[in-house]
This record gives structure tokens, sequence and C-alpha cells, in this order.
């Protein structure tokens, strides 16, 4: 389970972590479900929410979860291009540009 701050009443942190965890298990391998949760309630406490309602700090915390869920699958799909692109030039050059000592 993601550390705790302190602002953060246990009861609130609690629920609020279980929905999270649920919500991104369906769209995230499991190893990012925890940072993207870290990152969610980082955001929260910095950014001063902690005195909406329990509700609305909910729904700012799902809003603040998928957008850092598409912004991490963004980067590895990104990440992943770059690595095949890599593969392929390697590989081009390997068979077409054969050097001679």
């Amino acid at each position: 389970m993601a550390h705790l701050p302190k602002s953060i009443p246990k009861e609130i942190f609690r629920k609020c972590y279980q929905h999270l965890k649920t919500f991104l298990q369906k769209k995230l391998p499991q190893n990012d479900v925890e940072d993207v949760i870290q990152t969610a309630f980082y955001k929260l406490v910095k950014a001063d929410q902690l005195l909406l309602p329990q509700d609305e700090m909910l729904a700012w915390l799902y809003h603040v979860a998928r957008n850092a869920s598409i912004d991490l699958l963004k980067k590895k799909k990104q990440f992943l291009r770059e690595t095949a692109a890599h593969k392929i030039r390697r590989n081009f050059l390997a068979t077409h540009w054969n050097f001679c000592c």
C-alpha cells in the first residue's frame, strides 16, 4: 500500500485508495498501479485539495489518476516505438552495410 501522507485521514485514504486501485487495475499492469496512485495522492496534497468533501475528493483523484495513467501509457508506447525503431535500424545496418576490415 502507498505511503500515507499525514494530512489525509486514514479512513478517507483507505476508501479512496481501494477505489483507485480497483479502477486502475483494469487499465494498467500491476506494477504501475501503485505508482499512479501515489502520484494522485501526491497531487492531492500538493494542490491543497484536502478541504473538498469526500465524494468530490474521490472524483478529483479519479481524474488525476486517469490522466496520470494515460501519460504513463503514452510514455511507454513512445519508449517501445523508439526501441523498435532502434532495433530495425541496427538490423538494417548489420545486414546491408557489412564493412570489412
